[in-house]
């Protein structure tokens, strides 16, 4: 068992995400700002990769 979160994605759609029970245990919607605010206050929570792609996006202010 795995116990990180990998690679953030992005995606617009109008329907609710249905994901394969046996490849994820849980997922959380979380707001963009409070996501922002999570790592700086927990970065001991996530991966290096994580953090370091949430930096990446919230430079591309095209992407909200």
């Amino acid at each position: 068992m795995e116990n990180e979160i990998c690679p953030i994605l992005i995606g617009y759609s109008d329907q609710t995400p249905q994901p394969n029970p046996k490849e994820v245990e849980a997922i959380k919607w979380i707001d963009w700002n409070d996501w922002l605010n999570e790592i700086k206050s927990h970065p001991h929570h996530y991966s290096p990769w994580c953090i370091e792609e949430t930096q990446i996006i919230s430079t591309k202010t095209s992407l909200f």
